[in-house]
């Protein structure tokens, strides 16, 4: 008796581990689709003002990027996109 119960504890946690890690798949590949300007509306967007042409440098966003991508959740390749987009605005 005591081991079904043990295998059915075994089998709900499995169960409930997986489905949270295929949602977290699901959620990084919707973001990974989303362009620059996307990404800076949603990630950014609400603590920072759309910076003005000529606001930074180039090497600047790269400095910056590497500062905010350890208080956010995005990935580097989404951080990339933004980093483009910032480029291609400030110019």
């Amino acid at each position: 008796m005591v081991k079904s119960i043990v295998y059915i504890i075994f089998f709900l946690i499995a169960g409930f581990t997986s489905v949270i890690m295929m949602n977290g798949c699901v959620t990084a590949s919707m973001v990974e689709d989303k362009s620059g300007a996307n990404l800076w509306t949603e990630k950014c967007s609400s603590c920072h003002n759309k910076p003005g042409s000529g606001d930074l440098s180039h090497e600047n966003w790269e400095k910056i990027s590497s500062h905010m991508i350890a208080k956010t959740d995005l990935y580097q390749t989404d951080v990339n996109q933004i980093i483009d987009y910032l480029k291609t605005a400030s110019k």
